[in-house]
């Protein structure tokens, strides 16, 4: 276990490698850690808590294992370099703001298909983060499983 802000704003933190004797890692965990570019999580992992990577400017790399179902509240707010990102398909939940002035994120895939009320929820809620970007114009791709590519393609937010 990785305790809460266990390692918060460690500013010359540049990347980390998680492994997988680690089964959580509580919130706020990374929050504030500037020079954090690159994150590898175990698939030990099923939850990425609140805040865990809260405020990493640099963070540019980082895979969700396929074992994560939720992603909670701001778990990427502001982080700032981050340009895309891969929503497994065994995410039930994402939460508000985790997503929230992310200036650089310009695709999103998503794994799991958006066939029932509770996947169109997500969805609303994600485009609600990514239109609460500021005041910068944001274009960004979402990409749905392909099955389903003629039902969602592109969001534009101005």
């Amino acid at each position: 276990i990785i305790e809460e802000c266990a390692f918060q704003s460690c500013v010359s933190l540049p990347e980390i490698d998680i492994p997988n004797t680690v089964t959580s890692i509580a919130k706020s965990a990374f929050s504030g850690c500037h020079s954090l570019s690159k994150v590898i999580l175990p698939n030990s992992i099923t939850c990425l808590e609140d805040h865990i990577f809260r405020r990493c400017y640099s963070l540019k790399e980082l895979i969700i294992p396929e074992s994560v179902v939720k992603i909670s509240k701001g778990c990427f707010f502001e982080c700032n370099s981050l340009t895309e990102i891969n929503i497994p398909k065994l995410v039930t939940k994402i939460g508000e703001l985790s997503f929230t002035r992310c200036y650089s994120l310009i695709g999103i895939t998503l794994e799991r298909y958006v066939n029932n009320r509770n996947d169109k929820y997500r969805l609303k809620r994600l485009i609600a983060d990514l239109s609460n970007c500021g005041n910068a114009p944001l274009m960004c791709t979402i990409y749905p499983p392909l099955k389903k590519k003629h039902f969602w393609s592109k969001y534009y937010f101005e």
